[in-house]
């Protein structure tokens, strides 16, 4: 892998926002959303491939805790082609 860094390296400055406040605000969208498809039955959550994964993984844990039943995941593959913007 071109760039590799050393085990326990990073080139990070600085934590923008720690993963307790992305817990919590996680915790908060899944109680939105359980308020929003009250009695809707299933929902298929859609994430773009590959960043998305670690995140929706996270979000339909929460969502099952606010009870939310047949949480489905479905992933896409996006690519640009040519220059890219």
């Amino acid at each position: 892998m071109k760039d590799q860094l050393p085990l326990n390296e990073t080139r990070l400055e600085r934590i923008l926002i720690g993963s307790d406040e992305i817990a919590a605000r996680l915790e908060t969208l899944a109680a939105e959303i359980a308020r929003d498809l009250k009695g809707r039955g299933d929902v298929t959550l859609v994430g773009i491939l590959k960043g998305a994964a670690p995140f929706m993984a996270d979000l339909a844990r929460a969502m099952s805790r606010q009870n939310i039943p047949g949480i489905h995941l479905s992933f896409i593959r996006a690519s640009t082609y040519g220059k890219g913007m």
